[in-house]
């Protein structure tokens, strides 16, 4: 059955018309090797449906078009039309070295497609050299288990802080203990939480109510398009997430997806936030998992806060978004 969460704030794709039918550079062996094979354990359990025949790539109803996981195949559901973001720029800092492989390149296509211009870096330094330079609309910090120290900490942690006050996005990602170290060196000071925890996930989440076990938001336009989403391996989750809101919770009961306005930080002047604690569902292994892509092309959407930061809009908006 369609699904069509589509509201009047669609940054700029216009409403589809529908009939009414319709500190240490590695992680101990130990520890990685058990990683490595929780993530082999799970992974036939995630992939069955690629290696089932029976299994239809997409299928129609109602004359709509879903994909194997029943989301919404075409792209006039996602939340930003194709090349509509060729003036904005995403800055990466892609610290897990277990992500540099592969993972970016998966990315850095599905954000291009809409336009937005991608610099990825893998050093602490790197990214508070680019952050410092104001030329990027959002920025995302993919957590490692372990702080390089190409840079001084407070260095990096007043780069991010002075970036977010500015008023631009953040996209902060962790995983399970102790893949967060990035992410909680500025958490507590942006929004008054940590990431903590290590609870098993590989299950599919579907929209509904965001506090719900299993659940994300049925009514927020970062999962437009998504009915079910890949909720990652193995997740942590917020201490206290007081200041944010819970988009997602996981099938353990945990909240695994939060966002924070634009001013409702702990900085009146801050820009608009999404925590993330799964990192792990955008392995290459992963990736064509149910909505992620579409989730993370449409959390940068809305990370570009083109309402507020640019006046557009957005009820009426059909035009490319671009600066005067």
């Amino acid at each position: 059955m369609l699904h069509n969460r589509y509201s009047q704030t669609n940054i700029l794709s216009p409403p589809p018309q529908l009939s009414q039918q319709q500190q240490m550079p590695f992680a101990p062996q130990q520890q990685y090797m058990q990683r490595q094979q929780d993530m082999q354990q799970q992974l036939p359990q995630f992939n069955s449906y690629q290696t089932n025949p029976s299994t239809p790539e997409k299928y129609i109803e109602d004359g709509i078009e879903y994909d194997r996981h029943g989301n919404l195949l075409s792209e006039e559901f996602d939340l930003g039309r194709d090349n509509a973001f060729s003036d904005f720029s995403v800055l990466i800092g892609l610290f897990p070295q277990e992500l540099q492989s592969s993972w970016h390149e998966l990315a850095k296509k599905s954000l291009e497609k809409k336009g937005f211009r991608v610099t990825v870096v893998l050093k602490e330094r790197e990214f508070v050299e680019n952050l410092k330079t104001l030329t990027f609309d959002q920025a995302w910090i993919c957590s490692e288990h372990c702080y390089y120290n190409t840079i001084p900490q407070n260095e990096f942690i007043e780069a991010i802080i002075e970036y977010h006050k500015s008023g631009r996005g953040l996209f902060i990602l962790g995983d399970n203990s102790p893949y967060y170290v990035h992410a909680n060196l500025v958490l507590e000071q942006l929004v008054g939480c940590k990431l903590e925890g290590y609870t098993n996930g590989g299950r599919i989440l579907d929209f509904g109510k965001s506090e719900q076990t299993g659940h994300f938001d049925e009514n927020h336009v970062i999962f437009a398009g998504i009915n079910h989403l890949h909720e990652g391996v193995t997740i942590c989750y917020p201490d206290k997430p007081s200041k944010l809101k819970v988009l997602a919770t996981s099938t353990d009961g945990k909240p695994c997806i939060l966002n924070c306005e634009r001013g409702q930080s702990n900085f009146s002047n801050g820009g608009r936030i999404v925590i993330d604690s799964g990192w792990t569902k955008l392995y290459r292994d992963f990736w064509a998992d149910a909505g992620q892509s579409r989730y993370v092309v449409n959390a940068s959407v809305w990370l570009t806060d083109v309402e507020t930061r640019f006046g557009c809009n957005l009820s009426s908006m059909t035009k490319d978004v671009t600066r005067n």
